[in-house]
């Protein structure tokens, strides 16, 4: 291996390493953010199939939702307001 890849695998380590660093600091600074899988309260849409809101204002549309689909079930064509 040249000092040149040594250099390069060195230096990208370390900015992995500090952005692990800087993540782990913010997460602890917003910890009372943080909620466990099994305590996010999941709603049936319909037969097989699970939303849970995880962030956002679900009023204005700004949300990340987890779908949960038990096997067999398919997700018809769809699209979004933002699409």
């Amino acid at each position: 291996m040249t000092t040149f890849n040594t250099v390069t695998r060195i230096i990208a380590l370390s900015l992995g390493a500090a952005a692990i660093l800087v993540t782990a600091s913010t997460a602890r600074e917003h910890s009372e953010h943080v909620t466990s899988y099994v305590d996010i309260a999941c709603k049936q849409v319909r037969k097989g199939v699970e939303v849970a809101a995880l962030w956002g204002n679900k009023e204005d549309g700004n949300t990340i939702w987890s779908l949960i689909l038990q096997p067999g079930v398919e997700v018809p064509r769809h699209a979004h307001s933002s699409d």
